[in-house]
């Protein structure tokens, strides 16, 4: 389903596509490659020319009472979303762009942290929207030191 969205590049536990240095570059593989691959997650390059689609990674539930506040809740907005099997606090939204907001969008911020208040540096909401930018979709989550903790999944629309 996600062939032709953009380009789907094969992940190693670093969450880093895995083939080669100018990945920005690649094309993308088939389903069929990806699975005889067998990585540690997939990739997904929403930077890519061509790709209508933008990313918002968010990360804790500072992040998600901010997109609340703002009239957008993340865990039912009818889009795309990406989840932590193990996190309920941090996805990935996923929207179809114009070429205009796109280009507007990768003009601006990668990250905005909001929430910053005493003793709290602000949770950040970042936008996937510059070219050589990816997200991973589908397979392993590692923490820092490299362990796996558990699984990014599809979840709502279909």
């Amino acid at each position: 389903m996600l062939n032709g969205f953009a380009p789907l590049l094969p992940g190693g536990p670093d969450k880093r596509p895995r083939v080669g240095e100018e990945w920005q570059k690649h094309a993308g593989l088939a389903v069929l490659e990806l699975q005889q691959r067998s990585s540690a997650c997939v990739c997904w390059h929403v930077g890519a020319d061509g790709c209508w689609y933008n990313a918002i990674d968010i990360d804790g539930p500072e992040a998600i009472a901010f997109l609340r506040a703002h009239g957008l809740d993340p865990l039912t907005a009818d889009t795309w979303r990406i989840v932590r099997t193990s996190n309920t606090d941090r996805l990935k939204l996923v929207f179809r762009v114009t070429p205009e907001q796109k280009a507007e969008l990768a003009a601006g911020r990668k990250k905005v942290l909001i929430g910053r208040a005493e003793g709290n540096p602000g949770a950040p909401l970042e936008l996937f929207a510059k070219p050589g930018t990816q997200i991973v979709v589908l397979g392993n989550h590692h923490d820092k030191s490299g362990q796996h903790d558990d699984q990014y999944a599809w979840d709502g629309r279909p």
